[in-house]
């Protein structure tokens, strides 16, 4: 029986660099069998490497341009300018993409296509790619278009066009996966996709079992963070909370130890900030968290985050799970992550936007150790029932399901299957 051989299209290609790279990198190594052709979506000087360890598989390197809006100017000119920049631009391009990719994966004998819908160009890509080559189509999103299209400058009638491909790839997918409850609500109600939860797991060769954290009173209160910066003010809420106490917790003096790739820091007050930067081995932030007292998880409030508050689930949850610390997240109650947090009973949210609340739950992390044995234990029970590689493959095989009944119109779909077969774990 032939096996589904899948041309993978997306602008974070399996590798190290990156939150989108490693999540690509878990999920080829847990696929079986893994991607025949990596379409990959690449600007000039982006860092990509085809980790050595993964099997050989062939990839095409696709020039990304064109996305981030052309508005030279303001007001009616600079959006006429900017619709027309999508038009007479991007669009060409993605068709001179389209032809470059169908050609690949001819060449390649690819079965399907997934995409991940990250970016414009993917967006206008993927229904069209896979109607080109006669092939299912599975999509994967992790980020609504109303958070994703902003960041490149799309706000006005530029973004109708994108919105429409990204509209396109979510009716023509035959299932699609997505990270959070309210985003499969949202795309059942909208498009009527099947679709499968499919967030990052734990690795297998992460550390495990850490010795527990000294909470000693000579010893550093340590908060940790990882990852993109995507709530900044709550972020900045928290060192101002701190502020107010000097940055001391329980008599103990307190720092903040932060990884990631960029992180800005202003104040009028002395804070003790350990900046680590950015660590490619995910190894090794786990490590490194996993010395903390307290993890740190912010989401926005404003309206502006709303979307990627409401429909996204942050990759560094997985990653704070691994750290086997409590955490403390701050987060609207309208955000997928507060939600998944009921659900589960967790009872580490702060869900009102003041600094009181949130120094009032780290000075009880700070002084009740019940309250964290509680809490990490709970965490436990969630990482091993939500989170471990064995589930994620079994969520793979049911997104890639070849199910005739969820699959658009393709060639052949009897021939297309998954084996059970687990793939090698990070």
């Amino acid at each position: 029986m032939t096996c589904l051989r899948p041309l993978l299209l997306t602008a974070s290609p399996p590798g190290g660099h990156g939150v989108g790279q490693i999540y690509m990198d878990s999920l080829c190594r847990h696929m079986s069998p893994r991607a025949g052709l990596v379409a990959a979506l690449l600007a000039q000087g982006d860092r990509w490497n085809l980790p050595a360890d993964l099997e050989p598989r062939e990839t095409v390197r696709l020039n990304r341009r064109y996305e981030s809006v052309y508005r030279p100017l303001r007001g009616p000119l600079g959006e006429a300018a900017a619709r027309a920049g999508v038009r007479f631009r991007l669009q060409p391009h993605v068709r001179r993409l389209t032809v470059q990719a169908t050609n690949a994966g001819r060449n390649a004998g690819v079965d399907a296509v997934i995409a991940v819908l990250e970016s414009p160009a993917v967006m206008l890509m993927a229904a069209r790619l896979a109607d080109e080559l006669s092939v299912p189509l599975f999509s994967l999103v992790w980020d609504v278009p109303e958070h994703v299209l902003p960041l490149l400058g799309h706000t006005g009638g530029s973004s109708q066009p994108l919105k429409r491909g990204f509209d396109d790839a979510l009716r023509r997918s035959a299932r699609v996966a997505v990270m959070s409850d309210a985003m499969q609500r949202r795309f059942v109600n909208d498009y009527g996709s099947r679709c499968v939860i499919l967030r990052q797991p734990i690795a297998d060769a992460w550390p495990r079992d850490r010795p527990a954290a000294d909470r000693s009173p000579d010893k550093d209160f340590l908060i940790g963070f990882a990852g993109s910066v995507t709530a900044r003010d709550e972020m900045e809420l928290l060192c101002r909370a701190l502020d107010s106490v000097n940055w001391t917790l329980a008599g103990r003096r307190v720092r903040l130890r932060v990884f990631g790739l960029r992180y800005v820091c202003q104040a009028q007050t002395a804070r003790w900030i350990e900046y680590r930067g950015y660590v490619p081995d995910t190894a090794d932030v786990v490590a490194g968290l996993s010395d903390c007292d307290v993890l740190f998880l912010p989401q926005p409030f404003g309206p502006q985050g709303r979307p990627f508050a409401e429909f996204s689930f942050p990759t560094k949850f997985t990653t704070y799970l691994a750290a086997q610390r409590p955490l403390l997240i701050l987060a609207p109650p309208h955000s997928a992550l507060a939600d998944f947090c009921r659900q589960h009973e967790l009872p580490v949210v702060c869900d009102q936007l003041r600094e009181a609340t949130v120094l009032d739950q780290l000075q009880r992390l700070a002084s009740d150790p019940d309250l964290v044995a509680e809490i990490e234990q709970r965490l436990q029970a969630v990482a091993d029932s939500e989170f471990r590689p064995p589930l994620f493959r079994d969520r793979i095989r049911e997104w890639l399901s070849t199910d005739p009944a969820a699959t658009a119109p393709v060639r052949d779909t009897s021939r297309i299957c998954v084996t059970s077969e687990a793939a090698a774990s990070r």
